[in-house]
């Protein structure tokens, strides 16, 4: 699926607009300053998995973005499609971790560090 993506954060497409091109061109020919969009969530996924309920209806003052690009590899998935798939995740990358807390069903703490490719900030191999 292709997104915007403004600053650090992901957006659906306006109604009406495919690709960066035609966004940006609405942008520079349109006397609004803030535009309603679609924002998806990271609070609890890590790009680029996205979670297909956690979005939200925002303003943005597209005056202030700095970076606006069209990103094309995010993949949004259920949310229980997406916890599915971390648990398969932790039980691969996690066993061996010192982080770990021993229970490869909870993934209530990986959310914010492990993404679905098993990229962790947090890794760190335990010693045996």
């Amino acid at each position: 699926m292709k997104l915007l993506a403004i600053d650090s954060s992901y957006y659906k497409f306006p109604e009406g607009f495919e690709t960066l091109e035609e966004f940006i061109d609405f942008v520079n020919n349109s006397e609004k300053r803030f535009i309603r969009m679609t924002e998806y969530l990271e609070d609890n996924c890590r790009a680029p998995y996205l979670i297909e309920e956690d979005q939200l209806t925002v303003y943005i003052n597209i005056l202030a973005a700095n970076v606006i690009s069209e990103v094309s590899n995010v993949k949004i998935l259920s949310r229980a499609e997406y916890k599915e798939r971390l648990r398969e995740v932790v039980r691969k990358k996690c066993i061996d971790c010192v982080n770990f807390n021993g229970d490869p069903d909870g993934v209530d703490t990986h959310f914010e560090r492990l993404s679905l490719d098993g990229d962790c900030w947090s890794y760190e191999k335990r010693e045996d």
